[in-house]
């Protein structure tokens, strides 16, 4: 197979909550149920096993934020064979809500891998040169001291960079810049990373027979380009707030 022809679905997920978002004590727009996570990773599972000779998608499974319910995720994936990455945010460890240092020791004992969410979740085009560079390199040089593993994978807060951001990660160190943009990224095995690499959000309203076309090369991402004109269009705060209240009506219908 030509290695062109090879791409990789970087799945992003944020929190795997248990029953109903809608009813979680702090519902937040990426929350996606438990029951419905353990089918998706089947899903991942049954098409490795099926894709094991053409390997036409790649596919990494990826967790913003370093959520306490990221524990509960990493054993699912350990359960079925598969390995994500999981981004920390190094200031907010050790506090309610998220993951601790054992807890990251337990990922790592799951065969589980960990990138950096930066320090501080601050939007990184926005800072200054020196304050970029602490966000980069003591994240990393934290993680790696906690974890004793390289740390490769950097996920800048909200998926927002620019060149001179990109350059500084290059420069810190990581080897995969990840963004929010949706889309495939190219083989992450036989492509040197020339620009950040694209990622498929799962949401809770992503149907099963979506995520098979999306884990199958067959995702379609219109909609991600309606967004970001909706959102220049009408400004970050009102395209945050429309999103929201347009994701809790859906919920509720399903409810029905």
């Amino acid at each position: 197979m030509n290695p062109k022809s090879v791409k990789t679905a970087i799945l992003t997920y944020h929190r795997i909550v248990n029953g109903d978002p809608l009813l979680a004590s702090e519902w937040a727009f990426h929350d996606v149920p438990m029951q419905t996570f353990k089918r998706q990773m089947e899903l991942i599972s049954d098409h490795q096993c099926s894709d094991s000779g053409r390997q036409t998608v790649l596919i990494e499974v990826t967790f913003d934020d370093g959520t306490e319910d990221h524990l509960l995720a990493a054993e699912v994936l350990a359960k079925l064979g598969l390995s994500g990455i999981f981004f920390v945010i190094v200031g907010r460890l050790n506090t309610p809500g998220y993951l601790n240092i054992s807890n990251l020791r337990t990922l790592l004992a799951l065969n589980q891998r960990i990138g950096s969410h930066t320090i501080t979740h601050r939007r990184l085009p926005l800072l200054s040169s020196q304050e970029l560079n602490t966000e980069l390199e003591q994240s990393k040089d934290m993680l790696e001291q906690e974890s004793g593993r390289k740390i490769e994978w950097l996920a800048p807060p909200g998926g927002v960079l620019d060149d001179r951001v990109f350059q500084a990660a290059l420069t810190a160190g990581y080897r995969y810049v990840r963004t929010m943009d949706w889309g495939y990224a190219p083989s992450l095995a036989t492509s040197p990373m020339v620009k950040p690499l694209s990622s498929i959000p799962i949401l809770p309203t992503t149907r099963e027979s979506q995520f098979e076309r999306i884990i199958d090369g067959r995702g379609s991402f219109l909609l991600f380009q309606f967004k970001q004109r909706l959102r220049q269009a009408i400004g970050q705060g009102a395209y945050t707030q429309l999103r929201n209240n347009l994701m809790k009506h859906w919920l509720k219908l399903q409810q029905r």
